[in-house]
């Protein structure tokens, strides 16, 4: 097949997407990436990258057309929504007309936000390429869980706009069952549906883990790898460290990553005296983080309070349960059920310090024999429904099957 793929991200900006675009590559499929430059989650561009170039290059075989894209900066509203939008109308002026030859079809990877669908749905109207969206952040509760913005008005626009979408689409694809009345009350068809997980890359996988050198990590260290970002509910593992911190538990927390949180993080840390407790390491590439993961006491996932979080399975559950290492989680909904049904770790409600507090006491009261057990059983629970070979298979039958339609 000859697969065009459409997304606002893409390498060296570090999204599942990347390694859909390579396997399928490797799986002997012709692929095509029309994308931004490179500025998440920092809001600056990439070194060797501006607003305007490159404008082609290659990744892993792949060829990536970019666009010009208004950048992230400080994540202020107004930032964001010229970043949405500058993609929407730089991909449909500049990108579409930049596409040589017939595409046997189209995925539009749907983070947030979801407009990234709108310039593969108007290639669409122009050439009948069948399109898939796979929705990896569900639209417009994502939206107002983010800002907290409550504007009546706005949820009709917005709900407009997913309706829109999804009428114009061949195949909606979820990461999570729990999105299925929300897609069905935008107008999703039974027929558009279809679940299709994230995975873990192999490189997560710790069967496949030979001879790692681990991170020199301080003792009883708690590792938060990923996205520094208002909806990881990171404020309340700031209370956690200070209510810990009184009761003299020697803990590490150990804060790998970026995003438009982490000036408050560090910020707060320092206000509150917590600096001989937290630590912050830089972004890193993903081919690095088996040496942090494997240094872990624990890791931990969290996400704010809010209903479409409990819907929403983020992406680092999966790579958690591959590494094999038992899990401190703040969720509620699908991720927790999926955490606790692998019997890989304990679970708080979301935004309670005071139940997360206790989490973690519990946890580091457990001998290490029974720590080790959680790790382990959350990998055998990888192996069964997240493995990449498993749901690269899933949607190579999907796109086959679209394209055939």
């Amino acid at each position: 097949m000859r697969v065009l793929i459409v997304s606002q991200y893409f390498h060296p900006e570090v999204f599942r997407i990347n390694q859909l675009a390579a396997l399928l590559k490797t799986g002997g499929h012709e692929v095509v990436v029309l994308t931004a430059q490179p500025n998440y989650p920092s809001g600056r561009f990439f070194p060797g990258y501006s607003a305007f170039g490159p404008t082609k290059e290659v990744y892993e075989g792949v060829e990536v057309l970019r666009v010009p894209i208004f950048p992230r900066g400080r994540g202020r509203s107004w930032e964001l929504v010229l970043n949405y939008l500058s993609f929407v109308f730089f991909a449909i002026v500049f990108g579409i007309p930049r596409l040589r030859g017939r595409f046997d079809v189209c995925v539009a990877w749907c983070s947030s936000p979801i407009t990234i669908a709108v310039p593969a749905i108007v290639y669409r109207f122009l050439t009948r390429t069948p399109v898939a969206i796979w929705v990896q952040d569900l639209w417009p509760e994502t939206f107002f869980a983010v800002t907290k913005k409550k504007n009546a008005q706005l949820s009709r626009a917005l709900s407009t706009l997913v309706r829109w979408i999804y009428k114009n689409v061949d195949q909606i694809w979820i990461q999570s069952q729990a999105y299925v009345p929300s897609v069905k009350a935008h107008g999703g068809r039974e027929d558009q549906i279809e679940f299709v997980p994230n995975w873990a890359e192999n490189l997560y996988d710790r069967a496949r883990w030979q001879a790692v050198e681990k991170d020199h990590l301080p003792p009883n260290s708690l590792l938060f790898a990923g996205n520094l970002g208002r909806a990881q509910g990171l404020e309340t593992i700031i209370e956690v460290i200070e209510l810990l911190k009184k009761d003299k538990l020697e803990v590490n927390w150990v804060l790998l990553g970026e995003g438009t949180l982490k000036p408050w993080l560090t910020e707060e840390v320092s206000r509150r005296g917590l600096s001989d407790r937290v630590h912050f390491l830089p972004r890193r590439p993903p081919s690095e983080m088996p040496k942090a993961l494997s240094a872990a006491t624990g890791v931990l996932v969290t996400l704010g309070h809010d209903p479409v979080y409990a819907m929403t399975i983020p992406s680092k559950v999966q790579s958690c349960l591959a590494a094999g290492r038992p899990i401190l989680a703040a969720l509620a909904g699908e991720p927790a059920r999926v955490v606790q049904e692998a019997g890989a770790g304990l679970v708080a409600a979301p935004e309670n310090a005071q139940e997360f507090a206790k989490v973690v006491k519990d946890f580091f009261a457990l001998p290490e024999k029974e720590r080790s057990e959680m790790g382990a059983r959350g990998h055998r629970y990888y192996s069964a429904h997240f493995t990449q070979d498993k749901v690269v298979t899933r949607i190579v039958e999907l796109l086959e099957k679209m394209g055939h339609q």
